[in-house]
Parts: structure tokens; sequence; C-alpha cells
């Protein structure tokens, strides 16, 4: 989801409920989710090594995995522009 997305739904929910609460993150990421995102938020978190290491292999075998019937008929599948 692009950030004019993500400007856009916030907008939306200020009409829907009248107000909105600005983002208030304390790190900040691209989008989608990589071997180097992976890298980054186990650093954020002080994560040793082998954690970092076994969250990168559970990228790889996720990468691999088979699409469900359901991701299909959902368009929130692409993962590459998760934020």
């Amino acid at each position: 989801m692009k950030r004019t997305n993500l400007k856009k739904l916030n907008d939306a929910y200020a009409d829907k409920f009248g107000f909105s609460m600005p983002e208030k993150s304390v790190l900040s990421f691209d989008f989608g989710l990589s071997q180097k995102i992976i890298s980054d938020i186990s650093t954020s978190k002080n994560e040793p090594p082998w954690m970092r290491e076994f969250r990168q292999k559970s990228l790889q075998v996720f990468r691999k995995m088979k699409e469900t019937r359901y991701a299909e008929e959902n368009e929130w599948r692409e993962f590459d522009e998760i934020y």
C-alpha cells in the first residue's frame, strides 16, 4: 500500500468516524517484506543472530509456499506492498 493510499484510508476514517490519529511510529521501514527489512527489524529489537537467521529462513520458506485459495480471493496478498 502506498503512502497516498494510507492518506486516503486515514481521510476516509476521519469522514466516517469524525476523527483520526496521526501516525506516530518509533521506527519506519520500506514497503514490502524482504531479507533487509527482516534484518533491520531484528537489529531494532536487539535480537540474537540465531533469531535473525531463523526469521530470514522462514521468509525463504514462506516465499516458496503455494498461495492459499483464500488469499487468491483477496487483494491484500500483495506482500511487497505491505507497510
